[in-house]
């Protein structure tokens, strides 16, 4: 029998999640980007060869990077302050060692968040622990996939799955995210840095197509339509909130309960 369906025959398949992750992160976001006083154009011109950077990095910053690494790597699998604690410690080891190189510093503290992410999957990965927000929607999408974590006897099946459906489109967004944003930096910055208006609007425009072509897809538009007026509802009252534990709810609920449950007949 269905529960919590209060006699809406759609109820009975569950909320779509794209919705709630609409409404719960996307549309605070924008409300605290709308209510900011900062002004538009707060960023400043730079126009330093790519050359000059890369010489740099390659001559001053390699280990401060293999530090910053090593460090995030290690501090990547602590639950919930993953990054935050890789960060900090990596600048303030840096900070020690290289006190009159701000550049050093941003270098240990980004490698260190980018191993730190790294670590942080592991954990998912292995045994389906998601400790951060991005996290929890990757788990989500690798469970619709036909993964199941503690399936150590079947560990190849898995390994498929991750190899087919996850990462093809990490390389993809990448490579994408590097033949778009370098050659198109400037024009993207001036989008989003010259009126927070239409930053907003084209944002807002984005959530509505995506939400109508996926509620096309699943042939009920009206109901994911409904779904994103009330999260986003939701979401701008608690826009003072963190809102990433109602997500993570949302997302390991049936899971968590299957587990009460057979904690209970045992």
């Amino acid at each position: 029998d269905f529960r919590f369906t209060f006699g809406f025959e759609s109820l009975q398949f569950g909320i779509p999640l794209i919705p709630v992750l609409i409404g719960f992160l996307i549309v605070p976001t924008i409300v605290k980007m709308y209510q900011s006083n900062k002004s538009d154009s707060f960023l400043p011109a730079i126009s330093i060869p790519f050359q000059k950077v890369f010489a740099y990095f390659t001559k001053k910053c390699i280990p401060s990077a293999v530090r910053g690494s090593v460090i995030g790597y290690i501090c990547g699998f602590v639950p919930g302050v993953s990054t935050v604690l890789s960060t900090n410690a990596s600048y303030s080891l840096e900070k020690k060692l290289k006190p009159l190189r701000p550049g050093n510093q941003l270098v240990a503290s980004e490698t260190a968040n980018n191993s730190g992410q790294f670590a942080s999957m592991l954990p998912l990965l292995l045994i389906g622990i998601p400790i951060t927000g991005s996290e929890i929607i990757l788990y989500s999408f690798l469970v619709d996939a036909g993964w199941s974590p503690f399936q150590f006897d079947n560990i190849e099946y898995n390994v498929d799955i991750i190899f087919k459906n996850i990462v093809p489109w990490f390389v993809l967004v990448n490579i994408i995210g590097l033949i778009v944003a370098w050659p198109m930096a400037k024009q993207i910055l001036k989008i989003f840095t010259a009126n927070k208006h239409i930053t907003i609007a084209i944002l807002v425009l984005f959530m509505l197509l995506l939400n109508t072509y996926l509620g096309i897809l699943d042939y009920r538009v009206w109901f994911w339509s409904i779904c994103l007026i009330v999260f986003s509802a939701l979401g701008f009252l608690m826009k003072k909130y963190e809102t990433i534990p109602l997500i993570f709810m949302f997302i390991l609920g049936n899971d968590i309960e299957g587990v009460f449950y057979r904690q209970l007949i045992i």
